[in-house]
């Protein structure tokens, strides 16, 4: 399971270095397609686009707690038995 997980994040690290760097290696032949207010606008939403799918990617790798089989009891609950002297003792 862990590794599952970790072949994930590394996939997800390696789209992230080659998108950065085609992004810098080739943003001098496309640059002025985002000199425009239009251009500008597209371009923020391609980079939120691009986040949103990083973080969608850190979800679905992340760890998820097993339900317990043994729920423990609210402090409120343990604080007020063993005020009224039934600390568990029984």
């Amino acid at each position: 399971m862990d590794a599952d997980r970790q072949k994930v994040r590394t996939q997800t690290r390696w789209v992230a270095i080659i998108v950065l760097a085609m992004g810098f290696t080739m943003g001098s032949s496309f640059g002025p397609a985002y000199h425009s207010a239009a251009g500008q606008l597209w371009l923020l939403l391609m980079g939120a686009g691009f986040v949103g799918a990083l973080v969608r990617l850190r979800r679905l790798c992340a760890v998820r707690p097993s339900p317990r089989l043994l729920q423990s009891r609210p402090a409120q609950e343990t604080k007020q038995a063993a005020m009224a002297g039934q600390g568990g003792i029984g």
